[in-house]
Formats: structure tokens, C-alpha cells, sequence
């Protein structure tokens, strides 16, 4: 798994509800947790899913805006990256993404994952 995905879940949450309301694109959801593509760009390439989150956050800021305003509910930005082999991976966001996750009340996360290398056959 690799991408960004805006993730929100609340004890009281309905994700049903609030996507009757605010119909975000490629949204998902379990019980009561909502998980939304922003970016569906490979692990390798952090400065594409910054470049799309960006873009996500600008166009649909009236729906995180609406969500985040819903008590109990917490949501974050996942970047899914995928785990360099080496001894240390640091990952750095700029501040205009960090701004508006701010502003909007977002978290940011990342999540690495281990690049499989292809089966020979």
C-alpha cells in the first residue's frame, strides 16, 4: 500500500451521513471510519502525494472543514511510504502543507511499508 489517504473516525461517526453531504471522490468506509484517496502516486514519490494532497485539501477544504467540525471525529493525512534500506529515513513536509493541515485541524502521519522485490519465475 502506498499513496496518501485522508483518514477520519469517530466513537459517533457516520460516514454514510457525511457522504450524503460532502460526496468525496474514491471514499470508503468501515463502521465507523472513513478513509478517502488523495493520492494514489508510488511510495517512492513523497514530493507527488504533497503536490496532490495539496490540491485535495484546496479543492475540498468545505468537506474536512465539515468533518472535522463533527464532535469526536479525529483525521489525519497518511503518506504511505515505502521503508528505504538504510540506517536511518526522515521525511520532511513543507510548510504550505503543513499550514493547511493546521489550519484545517488535520493530522499528518506516515505510514512505511516494505517495498516486495519481484518474483522471479
Amino acid at each position: 500500500m502506498s499513496g496518501c489517504v485522508l483518514r477520519a473516525a469517530g466513537s459517533s461517526f457516520s460516514p454514510e451521513s457525511f457522504l450524503t453531504a460532502f460526496p468525496l471522490p474514491e471514499a470508503n468506509h468501515r463502521g465507523n471510519a472513513l478513509n478517502v484517496v488523495v493520492s494514489d502516486r508510488d511510495g517512492a514519490d513523497l514530493e507527488g502525494q504533497i503536490r496532490d494532497a495539496l490540491a485535495f485539501l484546496q479543492l475540498h477544504a468545505p468537506a474536512v472543514r465539515a468533518l472535522l467540525a463533527m464532535p469526536g471525529v479525529e483525521a489525519s493525512l497518511d503518506f504511505g511510504l515505502w521503508r528505504k534500506d538504510a540506517l536511518s529515513q526522515s521525511v520532511l513536509f513543507p510548510p504550505t502543507l503543513t499550514a493547511l493541515a493546521g489550519e484545517l485541524g488535520l493530522g499528518l502521519e506516515v505510514s512505511l511499508y516494505v517495498a516486495t522485490p519481484p518474483r522471479s519465475i
